[in-house]
Formats: structure tokens, sequence, C-alpha cells
């Protein structure tokens, strides 16, 4: 009985940091898709001239946050139609703007770069070209 559990603690031992390394691989990677989906959602939205507004999405790093607004920037924004996406706060984002707007009809952006999710040894990049492209790296 003491051997099978020797055992089975050396096997947990041995599996567990590549558990921890998939979890968070796993968290970087869920982090940027849910960018990408929010990007492409709200773009969507301004294309399909939804309330006829332009959309746009705001990062809050304080709060691990997207805010999908509705308006010509975050400042000038229906509050009422704002949409909150929370990512883990273990999960650094590093980005160039934290804010970027589509405009209506075409859903052309006012933001062309990246946005980098980082934890760790693990990163996934999120970019966006000026015509609305989203693309996950």
């Amino acid at each position: 009985m003491l051997l099978v559990l020797a055992i089975s603690f050396i096997l947990m031992g041995l599996m567990l940091p590549a558990a921890l390394n998939q979890y968070r691989a796993t968290l970087v990677d869920d982090t940027a898709r849910s960018l990408m989906d929010s990007l492409r959602r709200t773009r969507t939205q301004a294309v399909a001239d939804v309330h006829s507004a332009a959309h746009g999405l705001k990062i809050m790093s304080a709060s691990s946050s997207f805010i999908l607004f509705e308006g010509a920037s975050y400042a000038a924004r229906n509050q009422a139609a704002d949409e909150i996406v929370e990512y883990p706060s273990t999960v650094t984002l590093q980005a160039t703007t934290t804010e970027v707007t589509f405009s209506r009809l075409y859903g052309t952006s006012t933001f062309s770069g990246d946005w980098t999710m980082n934890y760790l040894d693990w990163s996934r990049q999120v970019s966006l070209n000026s015509y609305g492209t989203v693309d996950l790296r």
C-alpha cells in the first residue's frame, strides 16, 4: 500500500509542472481569443449600423476588462449600451492604445497595431489593421 502511494505521489509531482504550464498557456490563449472575439463583435455592430452609431472597445487594464461601447469615442459613448467582458487579472495586456472605434457601415478602425497578452513565459498577440481585420498570432 505504501509503495502504491509513493508511486502515486511521484507521478503527481512529475505531472504538476506540466499541468501548470498548460493552465498558464490556456489563460493567455483564452484572453487573446476573448479580445479578438470582442473586437470582431464590435466591428460587426458598427457595420450593421446598430442604433445608427459607431462602435468601439476600451481596454481597462486596472479592472482587467474590455468595455464594448456605442459611440464615436469612449468619452462620448452611450453608457446604457456598455458591455463589459472581463479577463483574468494574472494576464497582463500591453498595447499602444487602449481604445479603438469602428466606423459605421464600413467598419474601418481608428487603430492599426497589436495587443500582446502575457503571463509569465506565455504570450499571444492580437493584431488589427485599419480595415478592421482582426488576427490572432
